[in-house]
């Protein structure tokens, strides 16, 4: 009988040990529900705290953002709805003045790379296949260069082509050398009047295209006081040794300052000049000149046989002489061949202005001191004023 209690004492053991157990580990699993629901109301507590303080120092009542975490949405549906509706009131309130307005005006991507685009940027998925070249404004042509003036070794200048009134001896005004001078200025100088009796150097300084001025008046630039028709004439100008630069004055003044259709020739007759400028030079020069025609004498005969020499090749109907250091003005043969083209018998004269020899000036007159050339009981050439009976004569009221 003492054996079967040791039995039933055993069993009775396990039993309460058992329900030890069973009793531990509920209170362990209720204790640690506990302990993790504090740790979770702590955190949520925390996180609406950090809200409240980092949104401007406490929620007021009302406040959308807390009541929104306080609902706390559990899904993502409800998470946007509540992000909508609190959106309009935040950026109106919230989102400083520059920011709003900066982020409604800005450019889609898109835009930008196109607008870039027209800018000659490549496009970025472009820039593999090809490099744009830069814009290049287009540039005027430049202006042709000037040519420079053609030396053709005759030491004669060549026609002004623009800023005529800055060329030396221009409208006819004075050319003044320098009082101090070096010595192979002075030498030229000196050599010019020894050779021409005027100077040379100053001449050579003058384009023998020079401008002069118009020294007549109202009455005789009238072209209607002239014939229609008026014969053509021949010009003969003789010369012996003449500078180069005045005798190729003298002929140009002619051509350029005279109508086309009056002039048959120049005839330019060399009263046996040895000078080597006026051999094959003149010659030369004159090649391209169809108007003019060189006609030398066989020997030294003078001023009047070789005017003669030079009538002998005039083939117009009127003959006009000219010395070779003389310069013709504007109009200054209309009036003479109207007088002949009147009466055939008349011989006329033109107004002789005066070139100074040292500095080649034009020094002219009105018509009212007009001289008209005349000899005296010696035969002896002068010039005299008009007298008043001639001019009543004439009924000359200039």
């Amino acid at each position: 009988m003492a054996f079967l209690w040791r039995r039933r004492s055993t069993t009775i053991v396990k039993l309460v040990a058992l329900m030890l157990a069973i009793w531990f580990c509920i209170a362990f699993l209720i204790y640690t529900d506990d302990t993790r629901r504090r740790a979770a109301q702590d955190n949520n507590s925390g996180y609406a705290s950090f809200m409240d303080t980092g949104t401007g120092g406490g929620a007021a009542a009302g406040d959308p953002i807390a009541m929104a975490l306080k609902n706390a949405p559990s899904s993502a549906e409800e998470l946007a709805a509540a992000l909508h509706a609190i959106t309009p009131e935040r950026e109106e309130a919230d989102v400083p003045p520059t920011i709003k307005h900066r982020s409604r005006k800005l450019i889609p991507r898109l835009k930008v790379e196109e607008s870039v685009r027209h800018n000659v940027v490549v496009h970025p998925e472009e820039r593999r296949e090809k490099v744009a070249a830069p814009l290049v404004k287009k540039q005027p042509p430049p202006p042709p260069p000037q040519q420079p003036a053609k030396d053709d070794g005759k030491n004669v200048l060549d026609m002004p082509v623009e800023g005529l009134e800055k060329n030396p001896g221009e409208m006819g005004k004075p050319v003044v050398l320098p009082k101090e001078m070096s010595p192979e200025m002075k030498k030229a100088v000196d050599d010019g009047w020894t050779n021409n009796a005027f100077n040379q150097y100053v001449s050579d300084l003058i384009s023998v295209h020079r401008t002069l001025p118009d020294p007549r008046d109202a009455w005789c630039k009238d072209s209607a006081r002239y014939l229609p028709n008026l014969p053509k004439t021949d010009v003969i100008i003789c010369f012996h040794n003449e500078a180069w630069s005045v005798l190729l004055r003298t002929v140009h003044s002619v051509l350029d300052r005279s109508p086309k259709e009056l002039i048959g020739k120049i005839i330019l007759v060399d009263d046996y000049s040895d000078m080597p400028h006026l051999k094959k030079q003149l010659e030369d020069y004159f090649a391209a000149y169809s108007k003019v025609q060189i006609v030398r004498g066989a020997q030294r005969d003078g001023l009047i046989r070789a005017r003669l020499l030079g009538a002998k090749h005039a083939q117009s109907e009127v003959i006009t002489y000219l010395d070779s250091h003389c310069e013709c003005t504007e109009g200054w043969l209309e009036p003479l061949l109207d007088r002949i083209a009147r009466n055939s018998t008349t011989v006329v004269c033109p107004v002789i202005d005066v070139l100074d020899d040292t500095t080649l000036e034009y020094h002219y007159r009105d018509s009212s001191g007009v001289n008209v050339g005349g000899f005296d009981w010696n035969l002896q050439f002068s010039w005299h004023a008009v007298p008043e009976r001639e001019k009543k004569r004439h009924n000359l009221t200039l």
